[in-house]
């Protein structure tokens, strides 16, 4: 999707808030606020995870990774997909609340 489009659907959501919410400025607030917990749970993740599960989350969800088969040079097929398994509900569960 470009950004322009993005942008522009986006803008069309935010102005249909605009009649859904009392005092739009506190819903401007608590997404802001949502933004800086993601953050930290984030910065979280990347200063705890082990080495290994550090190693996945940054090769798959940080730099995405271009070579598909990249974790062959760390991991067989299914300890990877083991270990990416539990990553996601690990950070699905820390996003969860």
């Amino acid at each position: 999707m470009k950004i322009s489009n993005y942008c522009a659907k986006n803008d069309k959501i935010i102005k249909q808030f605009k009649t859904v919410v009392k005092d739009f400025n506190q819903f401007l607030k608590l997404k802001q606020m949502f933004r800086q917990i993601n953050i930290v749970l984030l910065e979280f993740i990347e200063k705890n995870l082990s080495e290994d599960f550090l190693l996945i989350y940054k090769k798959t969800f940080v730099e995405k990774s271009r070579d598909s088969k990249w974790y062959l040079k760390y991991f067989s097929k299914a300890t990877y997909y083991r270990k990416l398994n539990q990553l996601i509900k690990f950070i699905e569960f820390l996003f969860s609340f």
